[in-house]
């Protein structure tokens, strides 16, 4: 995933707007980022550095090194994707277990 797909992902995480992304980072750090200069950031147009790396990461609370290097960005996703999967999947196989278990003892009737 490039840095401009990372951006739009992490900034629609949170429910924002490319209007909203640009505000929130002149309010922090005193800047005057446009809504359109975040869409070629979004498009890969234009990527950013430095500054708006380091803006970017504590606006959308993403550590810096993941914004700056593509392995960790590789890495972070999937961290993520596993932390929001997880407790779905668990939560499904816990269900079914314990149904599976009451079944057997007789708890739940057959057929449910």
């Amino acid at each position: 995933m490039d840095i401009g797909e990372l951006i739009r992902e992490l900034r629609t995480a949170h429910g924002w707007s490319q209007a909203r992304l640009a505000d929130e980072i002149n309010a922090r750090h005193g800047t005057t980022l446009t809504r359109e200069y975040v869409a070629r950031w979004e498009r890969g147009k234009v990527a950013p550095r430095g500054f708006y790396l380091a803006a970017l990461s504590s606006v959308l609370d993403v550590p810096l090194a993941v914004l700056e290097d593509p392995m960790m960005r590789r890495a972070f996703l999937t961290d993520v994707a596993g932390t929001a999967i997880a407790p779905v999947i668990a939560s499904d196989l816990l269900a079914k277990g314990f149904a599976a278990r009451g079944w057997r003892c007789g708890l739940i009737p057959r057929g449910r």
